[in-house]
């Protein structure tokens, strides 16, 4: 069972989608009621990703329902899927409501704190976006788009110096 969700990941790794979704699904539908939620739920978060990457709307709501059902999983994960759904149908305010609901059940989980910031600069708000930026640095000092942000409102406040460094890290 971990060699085949381990599979799924080298394929995410190497780009394959197609064959990772392949993978994941077959993992999910064959794990389903099992005890081995830890592994399942890292299978479910890949796939969702993977929904997402290729704009599954269809896929990423089925989850949702089908993830619903399953009493035994983490209530973050079916927040994860609907945020993603929700990014999809550009329901910005539902997605933002859905991944602040993940942090407050997993706080620092990088890719929903960078999907906030994402969505801070898609709505202009430049204290949730700094606070943020912070927080995913804290975690992986070298993110690009966290110095990215960080270096451009650092260039707005006149700090030069510090925001050529976070610009340079960013790239």
């Amino acid at each position: 069972q971990i060699l085949a969700l381990e599979t799924a990941s080298f394929s995410l790794m190497a780009g394959n989608l197609a064959k990772a979704r392949i993978e994941l699904e077959e993992y999910v539908d064959l794990k389903a009621g099992t005890a081995v939620y830890g592994n399942f739920g890292r299978a479910w978060q890949m796939l969702i990703w993977v929904y997402s990457r290729q704009n599954d709307r269809a896929a990423l709501q089925e989850s949702v329902n089908r993830m619903r059902e399953d009493k035994q999983l983490p209530p973050y994960l079916v927040s994860l899927a609907e945020a993603r759904l929700a990014l999809l149908q550009n329901n910005f305010t539902r997605a933002r409501d859905r991944f602040e609901h993940v942090l407050d059940a997993r706080p620092g989980i990088p890719l929903v704190l960078e999907s906030l910031l994402r969505l801070d600069l898609i709505q202009g708000k430049t204290v949730e976006a700094q606070d943020h930026a912070k927080r995913l640095l804290k975690i992986n000092p070298d993110n690009p788009i966290s110095n990215y942000v960080l270096g451009s409102l650092q260039l707005q406040k006149g700090e030069y110096i510090l925001a050529e460094d976070s610009l340079r890290r960013s790239l």
